[in-house]
């Protein structure tokens, strides 16, 4: 899961499990999935929250978001306005820090995949039915 090298180098996996005291989270992920799995969420949902204050201008939790993408006053609309807001503020987000293409060929590449095995077991059934040999 990571390099033990890397302990001294701000951001790396080993780095935060040192900083976190996550000593439970070794280099093998197989000798202790549940410890492993956990920490990687957390450090994946630690860079997510960090993305998106930096993206709306907060430096704490506790700050108001202070962007463009929620103007003044934003928190006294109703739930459906906050919510449209909220949407498009996380697909800022995403486009911004998700490569988005990779995971557009990505979807395409398994929806081809798809077709493909369900063309191939329909032509097997169809000679199947003939008596035909593929």
């Amino acid at each position: 899961m990571y390099k033990c090298s890397s302990g001294s180098d701000g951001g790396t996996l080993y780095q935060l499990r040192n900083l976190l005291n996550r000593r439970n989270v070794t280099k093998d992920p197989s000798s202790n999935v549940t410890a492993d799995e956990e920490f990687f969420l957390l450090v994946t949902e630690a860079h997510i929250i960090s993305a998106a204050m930096k993206l709306f201008g907060m430096t704490s939790i506790e700050d108001e978001p202070s962007s463009v993408y929620f103007p003044a006053g934003s928190s006294d609309l109703d739930s459906l306005q906050r919510r449209n807001i909220l949407l498009l503020a996380t697909r800022n987000i995403a486009s911004k820090y998700v490569d988005l293409k990779f995971c557009e060929r990505a979807e395409k590449k398994k929806k081809k995949k798809k077709e493909d095995n369900t063309t191939a077991g329909r032509g097997a059934a169809a000679a199947t039915r003939t008596g035909k040999r593929l």
